[in-house]
């Protein structure tokens, strides 16, 4: 009688098959897979890109809302206490510096005019800080995520209205008086959004993973120090030769390179065809193109402009290092004016002209 050969065969490849079957399932001592393709920090201990640039956003857009709140105080208080010389206002309120006043007619500011674009730019900035925290995922740090999403809830808040009270086919038909109270509604929304404590530089303080990613954070300043581990002293050997003492390189300090000469130098005559690059001091110059003539000099490390214009009224404006500002009419001459190279009392600008 044959034996059943082939079921014992059967028999065998399925033990078989469940033996394969349970060495490929993890025991209770494995390690469990990996869920997080983003760890906040790598197994070297150093913080994961994703965590630096969330930190980075972080910082950068907290800094926006603190630029803009210390900037909305002193728009409002221009608005409501106007100087007779914008560019004096300008240069005044940076910390040390002493204003005079601009050579010309007096200027009479328009505060219908001031408070549109006061109103303008605190909803384009409202905007920004919006969307800069909006952007954020989760960092996977509970307190950092905590903290975004109470600064965004502020911002949040007071976002709805200051859209609304910034609307620009609603101030067409307002007064001047009227617009500047909205100016000034606006201005003590933003001042109403308070930063929460303990901020970011704080939380990092107290943790290790969002201390690394801040300090490697080009934009969050200060960068408080990593936490790096306390590495043992070791006793100090007595047969050991002491070591030679280094006394530091002494630094040298450098004196403000010189500005190259200018194309024109001090030749403002050579602005009469509309195109030239001269030299400005702290002496205020008269440069005359076309009809337009153009009063400048530097005062600590800004240019200032001032003009009157041919038809009645005047403008004046200042311009750091790289700064460009222009004069004109639609339909006229456009003059503009652009700061190469600056220094603390002098500076070399481009003047050019264009048709508008």
């Amino acid at each position: 009688m044959l034996k059943p050969v082939r079921r014992t065969g059967i028999a065998l490849a399925l033990v078989t098959g469940l033996a394969l079957a349970s060495a490929c399932t993890p025991g209770k001592d494995d390690a469990p897979a990996r869920t997080d393709d983003k760890p906040a920090v790598t197994a070297a201990g150093v913080p994961a890109r994703a965590l630096v640039v969330w930190t980075d956003t972080m910082c950068a857009t907290t800094a926006t809302l603190d630029e803009t709140r210390k900037v909305s105080a002193r728009k409002i208080e221009e608005l409501l206490h106007p100087t007779s010389d914008p560019a004096s206002a300008h240069t005044s309120a940076l910390e040390g510096v002493d204003s005079d006043p601009a050579p010309g007619p007096a200027y009479r500011p328009d505060p219908g005019f001031t408070a549109d674009s006061y109103l303008k730019w605190a909803s384009s900035s409202v905007e920004a800080v919006a969307a800069g925290y909006a952007g954020l995922r989760p960092s996977g740090i509970p307190a950092a995520d905590r903290l975004r999403a109470r600064l965004a809830a502020g911002v949040g808040e007071i976002r709805p209205e200051v859209t609304r009270l910034s609307d620009y086919f609603a101030l067409t038909s307002l007064s001047p008086a009227e617009r500047t109270e909205r100016a000034k509604r606006v201005g003590a929304l933003l001042t109403s959004v308070r930063q929460p404590r303990p901020d970011l530089a704080a939380l990092a303080d107290t943790h290790q993973d969002l201390a690394a990613a801040y300090h490697l954070a080009p934009r969050c300043v200060p960068s408080p120090a990593p936490v790096r581990p306390v590495r043992p002293v070791r006793p100090a050997d007595p047969s050991a030769s002491p070591e030679p003492s280094r006394t530091p390189a002494p630094v040298r300090s450098q004196a403000p390179a010189e500005l190259p000469p200018a194309a024109d130098g001090t030749d403002f005559a050579a602005c009469a065809d509309g195109r030239c690059e001269v030299r400005l001091t702290t002496d205020p110059a008269d440069i005359r193109i076309g009809d337009l003539t153009l009063t400048a000099w530097v005062r600590n490390r800004v240019v200032r402009l001032h003009t009157a214009y041919p038809s009645g009224g005047s403008g004046s404006m200042t311009l750091g290092e790289g700064g460009r500002g222009s004069y004109g009419r639609a339909g006229g001459t456009t003059v503009t004016v652009t700061v190469k190279l600056l220094r603390a009392d002098e500076a070399n600008v481009d003047i050019a002209t264009a048709r508008s």
